[in-house]
């Protein structure tokens, strides 16, 4: 399988490479909540979409002429009065204001809102994320990768899949593609790992810090699973306070488990030289904590001492850093506390030998 792809509730494709064409991944779900909010107010609605907040004026003219209301300038009561008007379309009010948020970019990841609510299936390359794996969802993701291929193709009968399901959360390495085809469901539960997917704590042989000791190491969430309110600021931080390491001491440091995983598959499989850039780091998050990462598939996989990762702290010392204030001593682009002390004393030392001197 070429490129990324969306597999819809009917088991069609959809291209979402946004490298190669107009529409990613995300931007299908922002079409679609879009087209969903537009059609409860009846608006004419022809070619690309874009985000709601793109069809502004047309909202504001609809409550001026339904209920005589003048939102002009007012986009917090436009948006509070569009969520009470498609209400009863999703549902309730907070699966209303959920999806006018996706639907202009803002709040929850689409990506993950697709998987949950729609069931949509996620593609990217041999890498496969769904919401749960049954004999349904199973021959839907067959259709999808039967509608997707490319007929000039020849078909590779030793061609594997990662599979990562939402619930329960757990993976399923190296997924022989005749069997999906096939929808052979208990050929693909015997690849099942229970100890990873979408950011779930599972039972992992650890090692310590550096392998040493008996501290268990988890893998604790994907720049995916982290979500878009405090993602891009934590892995940020990540990648700015990181440095390389060999995979050898990255199974050292993490434990025995995630060896078994990568070599399943995951990282090292026989198809690496089709998957996009990958490494591994050493790192900390904002509040201090040592994690190990690897970048697969444009996706960081982040590891923690018992698995343990508090978005919204960390999320919140990641923001204060951007800002330009010091988390654990060091701001973006500012050398380490330990460097300016060095410097005030070499300082302080200058300063009074002078003053001796004179």
């Amino acid at each position: 399988m070429r490129g990324e792809w969306w597999i819809d509730e009917h088991g069609s494709a959809l291209f979402a490479d946004g490298d190669q064409s107009e529409m990613d991944h995300e931007g299908y779900v922002t079409e679609r909540l879009t087209r969903e909010i537009l059609e409860v107010f009846e608006e004419d609605h022809d070619g690309d979409l874009g985000l709601l907040s793109g069809w502004k004026a047309e909202l504001v003219k609809w409550f001026k002429r339904e209920e005589g209301k003048d939102f002009s300038g007012d986009d917090l009561g436009l948006w509070d009065a569009v969520v009470r008007v498609v209400t009863p379309h999703f549902g309730s009010l907070e699966r209303a204001k959920e999806a006018v948020a996706i639907a202009d970019a803002r709040g929850r990841d689409a990506r993950d809102y697709a998987i949950h609510t729609w069931g949509w299936i996620r593609v990217a390359g041999t890498a496969v994320q769904m919401h749960h794996l049954d004999s349904g969802t199973l021959a839907m993701l067959s259709r999808g990768l039967q509608d997707a291929a490319d007929p000039d193709d020849e078909e590779n009968p030793e061609e594997t899949y990662y599979l990562e399901t939402m619930q329960p959360s757990r993976v399923y390495p190296r997924v022989p593609l005749a069997d999906i085809l096939a929808g052979k469901l208990s050929a693909v539960f015997r690849h099942a790992d229970r100890g990873y997917g979408f950011g779930g704590v599972g039972r992992r042989d650890g090692g310590g810090l550096e392998g040493g000791g008996a501290q268990e190491w988890h893998l604790a969430a994907t720049c995916v699973s982290l979500g878009n309110e405090y993602g891009y600021e934590i892995i940020r931080y990540l990648v700015e306070h990181s440095r390389k390491i060999t995979f050898k001491s990255f199974v050292r440091a993490v434990g025995s488990g995630a060896r078994a995983e990568m070599e399943a598959g995951f990282i090292e499989g026989q198809r690496l030289k089709d998957h996009w850039a990958y490494g591994y780091r050493k790192s900390r998050l904002p509040s201090g904590t040592p994690v190990y990462y690897v970048a697969w598939s444009g996706v960081e996989h982040i590891f923690t001492p018992g698995g343990e990762l508090s978005k919204q702290k960390e999320g919140r010392l990641a923001k204060e850093w951007m800002r330009g204030g010091a988390v654990d001593g060091v701001g973006p682009g500012v050398p380490g506390s330990g460097l300016i002390w060095v410097g005030a004393i070499a300082l302080g030392a200058w300063l009074l030998l002078r003053r001796k001197t004179s």
